[in-house]
């Protein structure tokens, strides 16, 4: 409430000035704040039930209570996820450093051997020529199976995720060749006719929901519409925000539309304030007995001062005739609104598990001890978006590696048990370099890690770089053994 009466005092603040208002900005400031009460009434607390109709009990989807309920319940929610993507900048913010965290630099992989009982292994044969070629593999394929390359792909994946909640990547094989390319959302929807496995585009086996048999892409050639089932190994879905049973993802930061609303319209009602502030420096009063020729004079003065755009410039004098104007706006500080901003942005990183920092770019609230600790629940969310990401990008890895081999599934799922793809995840970046340095080199002396994770670690690749260490180390030695000259 009181954030409320705070906002309802400052327009009444702001119509005390309209008097004095008479020219373009005051009509925009009037504008801000009458946009700021339609947007109040569009975003109380009931707003989720209005746009998203949260469901009630009937189906199975409704029993849950989930934020939609049909196809075109479904759509909004993701349309909602898109817009504060591409209108709120503090959303956008959020999602890039997501993406920045999650990413990073990119993912490496290491190709080894697993250690198995020799039963599992028995009857499979893999030489350590063919774990070299599988990594020559995995080269290319990171480099060449979408455009823009590896981190281009995962980075527009997590902005999908996070804007609308899932992402469909689907599997295109050609030859020896494996192609990676996006399922818009509203393209994957339920036929005219189905055989009650279905769930808004998901096919799923007869009484399991978690097992995913294809997805009905709804497409369009010519006037010839109609959905066409894709075999789920085609395609790879993810969704956050929902269970595993559930058949469709939401976007988690759909539930901050208030708050992105609130920071929106309170930084705007600041601005203007500002800038009224700003505009009307002095107010001269006059009284009744002042002549009409006088005020024509007065009048005159008063539009030479205005800009060609028919604004007053900044510290300019308004002329008043047989009226007595105030300014409770002046003694307003909008600084003092920025704490207001801040708490909205709270809301929005709890959601993140992000520290207020990250959104405000305001870090002077905290001493440093606080802001590590902040960043613990942060970091370990990161680790689960990178391994949950890991587990899908190995598996297209995996299926690079079966068609540039002509592997049966059955070979395939042979040599998977006696080869593994393992994902190096860059870490975020560390406050203190030489502790971490040092960290990593008590490790590798321990051996508790290998020089190989250490190296991922930083973001570098092992093989790469022993060979610029031993080139490095043959030019030193050639410039030792060189004649002085």
């Amino acid at each position: 409430m009181s954030f409320v009466c705070i906002l309802l005092s400052l327009v009444l603040i702001l119509k005390k000035t309209q008097g004095v208002m008479m020219n373009s900005d005051s009509v925009e400031v009037i504008k801000a704040i009458n946009s700021w009460k339609r947007s109040l009434a569009s975003v109380d607390s009931d707003y989720a039930f209005e746009t998203a109709g949260w469901s009630t009990p009937g189906s199975n989807i409704r029993l849950k209570c989930l934020p939609y309920h049909d196809f075109n319940s479904l759509r909004e929610l993701q349309e909602i996820g898109c817009y504060l993507y591409e209108n709120c900048p503090t959303i956008r913010s959020a999602i890039s450093k997501m993406v920045s965290y999650v990413v990073s630099s990119g993912h490496r992989y290491n190709v080894s051997r697993r250690r198995v009982p020799k039963k599992f292994a028995r009857g499979v044969s893999v030489s350590d020529s063919v774990v070299e070629e599988i990594s020559a593999i995995i080269d290319y394929t990171l480099d060449n199976c979408y455009p823009g390359g590896w981190r281009s792909l995962q980075e527009e994946s997590i902005i999908r995720l996070y804007r609308e909640g899932e992402y469909f990547r689907r599997i295109f094989q050609s030859g020896q060749d494996v192609q990676v390319r996006f399922i818009e959302p509203y393209s994957i929807k339920s036929p005219q006719q189905t055989d009650g496995n279905e769930e808004l585009g998901v096919q799923t086996a007869p009484g399991d929901a978690v097992n995913v048999t294809g997805y009905w892409n709804y497409s369009c050639e010519g006037s010839n519409c109609e959905s066409v089932l894709i075999p789920a190994a085609e395609v790879q879905h993810a969704k956050q925000g929902v269970d595993a049973n559930d058949p469709r993802g939401i976007p988690v930061l759909w539930t901050t539309f208030c708050q992105s609303a609130r920071i929106r319209n309170v930084n705007e009602a600041m601005c203007k304030l500002a800038i009224t502030q700003a505009a009307y420096a002095v107010v001269r009063q006059y009284d009744s007995t002042i002549t009409f020729e006088r005020m024509k004079s007065i009048a005159k003065g008063f539009s030479d001062a205005r800009t060609e755009d028919g604004n007053p410039t900044p510290g300019s004098e308004v002329e008043a005739k047989g009226f007595t104007f105030e300014f409770p706006s002046m003694d307003v500080d909008a600084r003092s609104f920025v704490e207001i901003i801040h708490q909205q942005q709270r809301d929005v990183a709890g959601v993140l598990d992000m520290p207020e920092f990250m959104l405000s770019a305001d870090a002077s609230s905290g001493n440093r001890a606080s802001l590590v600790s902040a960043e613990g629940p942060f970091d370990r969310r990161v680790q689960r978006e990178q391994s949950k990401l890991g587990y899908l990008d190995v598996e297209i890895l995996w299926k690079s590696v079966q068609a540039y081999q002509g592997w049966s599934d059955e070979r395939l799922s042979k040599v998977k048990k006696v080869v593994t793809i393992e994902p190096k995840y860059p870490r975020p970046a560390s406050r203190d370099q030489h502790k971490e340095a040092a960290m990593l080199v008590n490790l590798v002396d321990a051996g508790l890690k290998s020089q190989q994770a250490a190296v991922a670690e930083l973001g570098g690749d092992y093989i790469t770089t022993q060979e610029e260490r031993r080139v490095h180390a043959e030019s030193e030695l050639g410039m030792a053994d060189s004649p002085d000259e």
